[in-house]
């Protein structure tokens, strides 16, 4: 939207600044006073008496001012450890403006909203807009995914188009996750005593312990999308409004899914030494072969105790208890 723009009539003695949004965080606040004050600026010193007060005076700064829109953020973080009422309070003494009001909620807040009574909703999701990931073939995630590389300062070696597709599948297009793993995957590198990452680094990134709790999340998506009724979903990750049908993120995770059936099918197919030359060529956690985790080494059986043994045990434990003194009892 466009900035403060000076304005000048008949009706006022000099040209007037013109502001055609409010915005607004919820990061910190205690209610949605401060959010009025915030509006206010250091204007508000003379009308903290009260929030009528505060409405009033914002109302008259509005239709002075020609405020067409009103943007609240970080309302998430008002329901953090704290019930809805608090949340549903700010949002409707920010509607009392009656301006046009836009404010960006999670999905956790979302299923919170949507217990509430029917006069709150109509108010505040009368027309909800969900914000899904980009698609992997979008120009902008591959924009988002060549930048990453930019700042990298040539610390990323790997192919850039294998990189747009495995962030992508490692991350659900979430780009707060692509820069985490972009992160591990250089710890990676630097463990191995390179200082490039390479898409094995990214697969290792994605099945470290570091990367553990997002791996989990990402996991947790992949599943809500293939099954879209899937019950005891997490409401942290399920959207609580209707998805549309023509999802470029759904079609992803299905054919993704099916690409990944279809490798295990034909791996289970091998045969013994067709198996052991697919291992060579695609060792487990390299990057043609991302799918199948590192064999981890198997411990060595305990052997089995045999008679002999055990009494041997239990002698030896006779011996060992004589020297040591028996506890005494409580006093009497």
């Amino acid at each position: 939207m466009p900035g403060p723009a000076p304005y000048a009539s008949v009706h006022y003695h000099e040209p007037h600044t013109l502001i055609s949004y409010w915005y607004a965080s919820a990061r910190g606040k205690a209610g949605g006073r401060q959010l009025l004050e915030d509006f206010l600026g250091g204007d508000a010193t003379g009308v903290r008496a009260n929030t009528s007060k505060l409405l009033t005076e914002c109302r008259r700064r509005v239709n002075r001012d020609g405020v067409s829109l009103m943007m609240l953020e970080e309302m998430q973080h008002q329901s953090t450890g704290q019930g809805v009422a608090r949340v549903t309070d700010i949002l409707l003494t920010m509607a009392g403006l009656g301006v046009p009001m836009v404010y960006v909620a999670n999905y956790s807040l979302g299923h919170k909203l949507l217990t509430r009574n029917s006069e709150d909703k109509q108010r505040l999701l009368s027309e909800p807009r969900v914000m899904l990931p980009d698609h992997p073939d979008s120009k902008a995630w591959e924009e988002y995914v060549r930048e990453c590389i930019r700042v990298s300062g040539r610390r990323v070696s790997a192919d850039p188009a294998a990189l747009i597709h495995e962030l992508y599948r490692w991350t659900f297009g979430i780009k707060r996750l692509a820069v985490q793993l972009i992160k591990v995957a250089y710890l990676e590198a630097r463990a191995a005593r390179r200082h490039t990452i390479t898409l094995e680094d990214v697969n290792n990134a994605y099945l470290s312990a570091s990367y553990s709790s997002s791996r989990d999340d990402v996991e947790e998506l992949i599943r809500i999308s293939v099954h879209k009724n899937k019950t005891g979903a997490r409401p942290d990750l399920r959207c609580p409004f209707p998805v549309p049908v023509p999802s470029n993120v759904l079609s992803f995770s299905k054919e993704d899914r099916a690409a990944r059936v279809s490798e295990r099918a034909f791996v289970s197919s091998l045969t013994a030494e067709e198996l052991k030359t697919f291992k060579q060529l695609h060792p487990p956690g390299s990057p043609s072969n991302p799918s199948s985790k590192p064999e981890r080494e198997k411990k060595p059986a305990l052997p089995k105790q045999t008679r002999e043994g055990l009494e041997d045990a239990y002698n030896r434990l006779l011996f060992e208890s004589k020297g040591s003194t028996k506890p005494r009892g409580p006093a009497k």
